[in-house]
């Protein structure tokens, strides 16, 4: 009886050893932000290069779905785009896939409002003076959106979407980029107030994603500062 069950158990052990072998870490990233963070790039204008897809860099957009990273079908009219839009992601998961060559790069887009402040993605949102605030920058309705909590939930959905994968070992919350800066940088008084504003920002996404020490990459892709500072 013992011989005969002994070569199924051995398959089975086996079955299990090629299935762990088979599954990856996955390095997330958060991108968020005003409008530039969703992405102006016409992907029209994109070179046959630069849309070679890997199979292992992934994208979700607002929604915690992801999928192969490929500039998204959208128009906008603003900037005369007919077909798709991309951003910095694109090239930028190249460069995290040629890091990380083992493991599974996704690009989780989340909590994106054009011409908004920091302010805006504040997590206390009962604080004294925070519509205030918005009402002087110009963007009283942005507090119609929740949008700290929806980088939150969004990312949240999004390794559940991605642990249920099976080529999927684990999902590590890996860094954040966060291009915004362009409303703040309209108004002395807010831009003296961007690093202690930026500064609760990251402090909050580390302990409500429990990373301590999560790397977090700022940067905006405009230069001319309207009050010419």
């Amino acid at each position: 009886m013992m011989k005969s069950i002994l070569p199924l158990v051995l398959i089975f052990l086996s079955f299990l050893t090629l299935q762990a072998e088979a599954s990856k870490t996955v390095r997330l990233f958060i991108l968020s932000g005003q409008s530039n963070a969703g992405g102006n790039g016409n992907g029209d204008e994109l070179k046959q290069s630069q849309k070679e897809l890997d199979p292992e860099v992934l994208l979700a957009f607002n929604s915690g779905q992801f999928m192969t990273m490929a500039p998204i079908k959208k128009k906008k009219v603003k900037f005369k785009i007919q077909n798709s839009i991309f951003g910095t992601e694109l090239s930028f998961s190249k460069k995290l896939k040629q890091a990380y060559p083992n493991d599974i790069i996704a690009i989780c887009k989340v909590g994106i409002r054009g011409g908004t402040s920091i302010v805006a993605w504040g997590k206390d949102r009962t604080r004294p003076g925070w519509k205030e605030e918005l009402k002087a920058l110009g963007i009283e309705e942005a507090s119609q959106r929740m949008l700290y909590q929806e980088i939150i939930d969004g990312v949240n959905k999004g390794i559940e979407n991605l642990k249920k994968r099976k080529d999927v070992k684990e999902v590590i919350i890996s860094g954040m980029w966060w291009c915004q800066t362009e409303r703040d940088s309209s108004f002395v008084e807010f831009s003296k107030a961007y690093e202690k504003n930026l500064t609760n920002f990251i402090n909050n996404l580390r302990q409500d994603f429990n990373t301590p020490r999560l790397p977090f990459l700022f940067f905006d892709q405009h230069i001319i500062l309207l009050w010419g500072v």
